[in-house]
């Protein structure tokens, strides 16, 4: 991703994808990582509302460019508890 690319055009480019193709689908909320100075790390968090719509988006958004970078999406798994 794009170390310019905002959680503002991230969020709007992701939800005129779902849109597109499926109707009535939405992310949650956007997340960029940044570093310890504030600066982007190039990586993102977005949250839905389940699995089939983050899904949806992985299949509709992958490979696709944003701000002239191509973004790769997967499903993160979160850290182990304990």
């Amino acid at each position: 991703m794009n170390l310019s690319t905002t959680e503002e055009d991230l969020n709007n480019f992701i939800n005129t994808q779902i849109q597109q193709s499926f109707k009535n689908s939405h992310i949650i909320a956007c997340r960029i990582a940044l570093d310890d100075k504030g600066f982007s790390r190039g990586i993102a968090y977005v949250d839905f509302p389940n699995l089939e719509t983050a899904n949806r988006c992985i299949n509709s958004c992958n490979k696709t460019k944003i701000d002239d970078n191509e973004l790769i999406c997967v499903i993160s798994k979160p850290p182990s508890s304990g």
